[in-house]
């Protein structure tokens, strides 16, 4: 509700990057009846992908590579779509609607990307405690199987044991055993 008040638009939502093919999957939706609350789309333009870029202001009358994009057949007529990015690599989209061409200017762009910047953050945010349980995952893993490990290894050798300061193989003085 703030953004509406701080950036006047009637719908608004998150696109969320995906390759191969290059698409798009859609969520966080507001504003829009009939919607599913989330969907996936063909990318209209994929160079956005690699190609910089700061804003887009569309009109989508003028954009024939939107006509028929389901934001466009639920009556939008212009969207100002602004780049999130993660690790230097666009990772999603916020994307703000109106119902009337031309409702966007370079003016909103500034308020349009602090409100980018903090879904920016908590999606870098998300990252983190993601790598961070990966992170703990493989370190679970990689003990289990050096105990695993160990367990089969200790199985086939002899244990050496510090006893009064002598090294011992399983009881007998290492100094007393004949090596080969």
């Amino acid at each position: 509700a703030i953004a509406r008040v701080v950036l006047p638009h009637d719908a608004m939502a998150i696109a969320i990057t995906l390759d191969h093919p290059p698409r798009l999957r859609v969520h966080a939706l507001s504003g829009f009846a009939g919607m599913p609350e989330a969907f996936e789309t063909p990318m209209p333009e994929p160079h956005l992908l690699t190609d910089p870029w700061e804003y887009r202001i569309l009109d989508y009358e003028s954009e024939p590579a939107y006509a028929d994009s389901p934001t466009a057949k639920a009556g939008m007529k212009s969207v100002l779509c602004l780049p999130i990015r993660l690790q230097g690599r666009l990772y999603a989209g916020l994307n703000f609607y109106a119902r009337r061409a031309g409702a966007f200017s370079p003016d909103d762009v500034i308020v349009a990307r602090r409100i980018t910047d903090h879904i920016a953050l908590a999606f870098s945010h998300q990252r983190l405690v993601e790598e961070s349980q990966q992170a703990e995952e493989l370190r679970a893993a990689t003990e289990q199987m050096l105990r695993r490990a160990y367990a089969f290894v200790g199985r086939f050798t002899p244990r050496l044991e510090p006893t009064h300061a002598r090294l011992r193989v399983d009881g007998v003085p290492l100094g007393s055993l004949p090596f080969v």
